[in-house]
């Protein structure tokens, strides 16, 4: 019995025959009666009050040890339209909330060496009625267990949240309220969802998310006294690790960038397959990325060299009757001209442009107007041109009019050779 509630109940039915004294001043009276009104409105609703219990208090770990934010002392419960509600509904204030991990912690050698070594963990995804778990509920879960990197059990479920279904909703997962309708309640699975997640390794999109809608559901079994028990690894946050410089680490978009099925997107089954055949891609990524970063070093180089050659194919073919061919044009100074202007005029010929300094390679050296060039930066070309020139290399110093000409020599004889008529 509420002994708080007979209290308040009894004091308030005491200041009701107060009240009514006839020697009794009226303000005094109205006191009493009002007094009396408060204390037996407060005993009703002690006696209506489901009693706090600490046998719902949740033992909470994550593999990163991170901060669990404290649950919000006015919570919001949902409204029942599908169906009666069971008869006791288990209050939101016996789940501790999971905060969001922190997506830019960074994992050390031991996290990814746990994370390497799991074989035995649950992929876990779910759809929900909206986006707030205080308010809203479960309609799909999608469960996988698997022990040795094996599935042995799935659960792929509609799940009836004894509240209306709203159409926006509706719109991203496609479940209505005619769908869940006659689909188990959160009393006919939570005994079973329990089994499958205890003292597991539970794996998902960021899954803290999909934990704290499964926490309330937990509270519907046939014996809460047990705490749950569990482990996380969220791949969201593990991809921005293991592939840093993604535009987004949304499920889609990695699912996209290792071409992985994602079935039905917003499926929760589909969901959590996706999910999985996503932890595998980022595990082996991080295990041969050495291998990986030097397998794509070599595609990398062998692209370049295959447009190097494409490029030379194509420029030997379009300016063969060019008499600067190849030839090597390297800059220095001013010009009258701008230099993107020069260095596109030798490129129209057919001739290549050297952006460094010159080397035994570069035909030649055009030199503009240099007396505003300080010393390092006569070193690093005229000089070196010069230095180059006198040990018998083949390169010419030449000035802007002699570049100019040789281009438009260059040019006639591209026109000429365009006009000949081979019979």
């Amino acid at each position: 019995m509420n002994l708080k509630a007979v209290a308040l109940i009894s004091f308030g039915i005491l200041f009701f025959a107060f009240s009514g004294n006839p020697d009794f001043p009226q303000a005094l009276s109205i006191v009493l009666f009002l007094m009396s009104t408060v204390s037996i409105t407060a005993g009703i609703l002690l006696f209506r009050k489901r009693p706090s219990s600490s046998k719902y208090k949740r033992n909470l770990i994550n593999q990163a040890s991170y901060e669990r934010s404290p649950v919000e002392s006015v919570i919001e419960k949902p409204t029942p339209v599908i169906d009666t509600p069971h008869s006791v509904v288990p209050s939101l204030n016996d789940v501790i909330e999971l905060s969001r991990p922190n997506l830019y912690y960074r994992f050390t050698e031991k996290d990814h060496a746990i994370i390497l070594e799991m074989k035995d963990f649950c992929v876990l995804d779910v759809e929900t009625t909206g986006l707030n778990w205080r308010k809203d509920r479960i309609v799909q879960i999608g469960i996988i267990k698997l022990v040795d990197l094996v599935p042995v059990f799935r659960l792929n479920t509609l799940v009836n949240p004894e509240m209306h279904i709203p159409p926006e909703t509706t719109e991203i997962h496609g479940i209505t309220d005619e769908d869940v309708i006659s689909a188990p309640k959160y009393a006919d699975i939570a005994d079973q969802v329990f089994s499958l997640l205890n003292n597991s390794t539970i794996v998902g999109h960021n899954v803290t998310f999909d934990l704290n809608f499964i926490q309330y559901l937990l509270l519907y079994r046939s014996n809460p006294e047990a705490d749950l028990s569990f482990d996380y690894v969220d791949t969201e946050q593990y991809a921005r690790q293991v592939l840093p410089g993604m535009p987004n680490y949304k499920l889609q978009t990695l699912l996209k960038y290792y071409d992985i099925d994602p079935g039905t997107a917003h499926t929760a089954y589909d969901d959590a397959f996706a999910t999985l055949k996503l932890f595998h891609a980022l595990r082996y990524e991080y295990s041969h990325k050495e291998e990986l970063a030097a397998k794509c070093a070599e595609e990398k180089k062998a692209e370049r060299k295959k447009k190097r050659e494409s490029e030379k194919a194509e420029r030997r073919s379009t300016f063969a009757a060019s008499p600067l061919l190849e030839q090597r044009f390297c800059f220095t100074g001013s010009f009258s001209l701008e230099r993107e202007a020069m260095e596109k005029l030798a490129v129209s010929v057919g001739a290549l442009v050297q952006e460094k300094e010159p080397n035994g390679k570069t035909s030649y050296l055009v030199k503009g107007d240099v007396s505003d060039l300080p010393e390092w930066a006569l070193e690093r070309k005229l000089r070196k041109a010069e230095s180059l020139s006198a040990a018998g290399k083949p390169v010419k110093i030449i000035g802007e009019a002699e570049y100019l000409q040789l281009i438009s020599e260059a040019k006639s004889a591209l026109s000429a050779s365009s006009e000949t008529v081979i019979p």
